[in-house]
């Protein structure tokens, strides 16, 4: 248990973490030298060179450079709190001194709590000290954490930086919360944007906008994501039972999975016929289809609700991946397991034409499996030291091997010149190629290349382009791309996608019924960036001809929200649209019905409007 001390070393923030906080940005108030303080967004620049601020609803922005810092002044001390003084938060507000020319200026602000203002004073303190090694920020980034899941300990600062204390319950907010935004197919609902139509730019899914989207798994025809909290939600095709909601009625908006209510649900997967699951206890639960994909005889030939697979008992399972017709799983104690059919070798073993028990790979006993991947008749996983195995069908060269048609054996490719030095640390089968990515922020792919799904573009000596890739091959990206080094990927039936760690999405591949989310149609033969209109993104995931992406939750623009984002009821002229001054969502007047007196300033005597939910996270706070 962590000590509630305020002097213990629990209790100690590192610069460093509060910088990489900072990149992240926070909404503070704005005090000026006339007028009311108004609500900004500060952000940090990654490259630690400027400190930018704007209203949530404005896109201009106005920033300083961090090399004009001269001085951090905590507390009410400026000219600027003396003619707007705020005494009753004088202890969480500061002032920073920059120099323009010869005249100095100051940004006055006033945080909303003590760990926000603990946040920015530390971080503040540390770029006035002449701290600037971005690489450090670079490492936490890659990382793939958010600022609470760093342990402070591996965060070293630097000698001449001093440490600054967290808030005296050593508790940390998570400011990351992310939006679920789909586009390309919607014929039978799985974008869940309450109709069965094609959208060929992102597009928010508004009935999960009170939710904090946490994994995606995106189907043939459906779509299952996971939330903070551990709720399932699942639309879609209904066929087969597949969105595990006791019926075979098709969805076009989410819904959550009543039979996983009770249950702390950690990660998610399905493909066209089957949806999985995993419990917080390492037990796996499969629905739709029957057959031996989902690891147990069936009565009936389709399951419309989640049944514990029996033949994992023994094993605590940490992740899971769903082909068309098979499952793989590998557990926490870095076994891997395969069960469903095997006519193509795609459950790693001779001898069986398929399997509803659980079974393991003999190749892979000596080795440490962290990650699994599943295309439609091939597999891939990937170990504790970044060794990549394939096996499975390769009649399209997906397994990167050559001269074979098949492989029931998992085949390792590590052993490859071209990747001899290269430590993988992502995979994605698509239904006849697969991609990976390096930790040097390098993309390889192998397979089917006939839709442009590898975005190499490359031709033959007869100019024609290439359309079958047998051996592990370099993708060239354009210079912004390897700048900005991507984190993760995923590939659909025909198309490819991939998040930087800055935040940017490429797409590429085939475009029909806008899957690639530029506003059109038109194939891609390279990755293209995808406008998100600055939003930024963390996490991507291919449908066959679907795609889907969680962004980092920011004000929310008024002409995306067509219904509150709590009771779901839609606006009109007399229900109108209301911005919680908080979370920056946008809700009904029901649900902002409450007031905060932590926004109560002078010359503004009214409080402000908050939702419901942040309204008891503030009154938390300040009790």
């Amino acid at each position: 248990m962590a000590s509630c001390n305020p002097d213990s070393a629990d209790s100690v923030e590192s610069p460093v973490l509060s910088l990489f906080k900072m990149t992240k940005g926070s909404a503070m108030l704005k005090v000026k030298r006339h007028g009311t303080p108004q609500i900004k967004k500060f952000v940090l620049s990654r490259d630690l060179a400027h400190l930018q601020w704007g209203t949530p609803k404005n896109k201009g922005e106005k920033s300083v450079s961090t090399s004009q810092m001269t001085e951090l002044l905590k507390g009410q001390k400026t000219k600027v709190f003396q003619n707007c003084p705020i005494p009753q938060r004088e202890s969480m507000s500061f002032s920073v001194v920059y120099k323009i020319g010869k005249s100095l200026q100051t940004i006055d602000v006033v945080c909303f709590d003590k760990q926000q203002c603990d946040t920015w004073t530390s971080g503040l303190q540390a770029l006035v000290s002449g701290f600037n090694d971005r690489k450090v920020i670079d490492e936490l980034y890659k990382s793939g954490k958010n600022g609470d899941e760093i342990d402070n300990h591996r965060v070293q600062p630097t000698d001449d930086i001093p440490l600054q204390p967290m808030t005296a319950n050593g508790q940390q907010r998570n400011e990351d919360a992310f939006d679920l935004y789909t586009w390309g197919n919607g014929s039978t609902g799985m974008l869940g944007h309450g109709e069965n139509a094609e959208e060929n730019v992102p597009k928010v899914v508004e009935a999960l906008q009170s939710k904090d989207v946490m994994k995606i798994a995106c189907g043939t025809t459906h779509t299952v994501v996971l939330t903070s909290e551990g709720e399932v939600f699942s639309w879609g095709l209904g066929y087969g039972g597949k969105l595990g909601q006791g019926h075979l009625r098709d969805r076009s908006t989410p819904l959550r999975v009543a039979a996983l209510k009770d249950m702390k649900i950690t990660t998610i997967a399905c493909h066209e016929f089957h949806t999985a699951a995993v419990c917080a206890t390492g037990e796996l639960y499969t629905w739709g289809k029957g057959g031996p994909r989902l690891g147990y005889e069936s009565a009936t030939r389709k399951e419309i609700l989640p049944r514990l697979v029996e033949g994992l008992e023994e094993h605590r399972v940490s992740h899971v991946a769903c082909g068309q017709a098979h499952t793989l799983v590998c557990t926490k104690n870095g076994q891997c397991l395969a069960f469903g059919d095997n006519e193509f070798g795609q459950l790693g073993i001779k001898g069986l034409n398929m399997s509803y028990e659980p079974l393991r790979a003999h190749e892979l006993e000596s080795h440490h499996i962290l990650y699994v991947a599943c295309g439609a008749r091939h597999s891939a996983v990937l170990s504790d030291t970044g060794c990549l195995w394939t096996w499975g069908d390769n009649r399209s060269g997906q397994l990167g091997v050559e001269n074979l048609s098949l492989s029931c054996n998992p085949i390792t490719l590590s052993t490859l010149a071209e990747l001899r030095n290269q430590v993988i640390i992502d995979v994605s089968c698509g239904d006849k190629h697969t991609v990976f990515l390096s930790k040097k922020g390098k993309l390889f792919g192998m397979g089917d290349n006939s839709e442009n799904q590898l975005g190499m573009n490359q031709k033959n000596k007869s100019g024609e382009t290439i359309l079958r890739v047998n051996v592990p091959t370099r993708i060239q990206l354009s210079a912004h791309f390897r700048a900005s080094k991507a984190m993760q990927l995923s590939c659909g039936a025909s198309h490819t996608a991939a998040v930087t760690e800055s935040g940017e999405i490429f797409t590429w591949g085939k475009g029909k019924a806008g899957r690639l989310g530029h506003g059109d149609t038109r194939d891609r033969p390279v990755p293209c960036e995808l406008d998100m209109d600055g939003k930024r993104v963390r996490h991507v995931e291919c449908g066959n001809t679907h795609t889907a992406c969680l962004v980092t939750r920011a004000w929310v623009s008024e002409d995306l929200v067509k219904n509150c984002m709590a009771c779901k009821t839609k606006f009109s002229l007399v229900n109108r649209k209301h911005h919680c001054r908080k979370c920056g969502g946008i809700f009904c007047a029901s649900c902002t019905s409450k007031r905060t007196s932590v926004l109560n300033l002078p010359g503004d005597r009214i409080p402000r409007r908050v939702c419901d939910r942040c309204y008891t996270v503030l009154l938390e706070d300040v009790t």
